[in-house]
């Protein structure tokens, strides 16, 4: 498993179902691809959930919708900024943009409709998500090296 923060995981969840529409080159990279967007899919469910028992803790009803209460505007923001620093862990499956760029685009439907090709937006946020996720690898490599010294 690899540690990252929710706040990348936010990066590249629009990007999810997308990708389980790809053809990938192999059934092992498919399966990899699959586990990862299952994992991001998992913590934006905590993300939200979490998201609205803060909406509940600060806001008020106001018609169909809840605001936050103009005095707990910062105290909301302050939580949700920890929220999204919050280090959360996904499996650690090779998957790179190269893997993206050689994948082939099926046309299907899911449950919610059409799926749509990637966008240049798709791409910056597909190929942002996996530099985090490289650099949370080369900095946990560090620490367990400075740890053994």
């Amino acid at each position: 498993m690899i540690k990252v923060k929710i706040r990348d995981i936010m990066m590249i969840e629009p990007v999810g179902k997308k990708l389980i529409s790809y053809e990938w080159g192999t059934p092992a990279k498919s399966y990899n691809v699959f586990k990862v967007i299952d994992a991001v899919f998992g913590q934006r469910n905590f993300f939200s959930s979490e998201k609205s028992k803060l909406f509940k803790k600060y806001g008020e009803k106001d018609g169909d919708t809840i605001k936050i209460k103009d005095e707990f505007v910062e105290q909301y923001k302050e939580e949700i900024d920890t929220l999204l620093n919050l280090e959360v862990e996904i499996p650690d499956v090779e998957f790179t943009l190269q893997d993206v760029m050689e994948s082939g685009y099926i046309d299907s439907e899911l449950e919610s409709g059409k799926i749509n090709k990637l966008t240049p937006i798709d791409m910056y946020r597909i190929e942002t998500f996996l530099n985090k996720v490289q650099e949370y690898a080369i900095s946990d490599i560090s620490t367990e090296r400075e740890g053994a010294k």
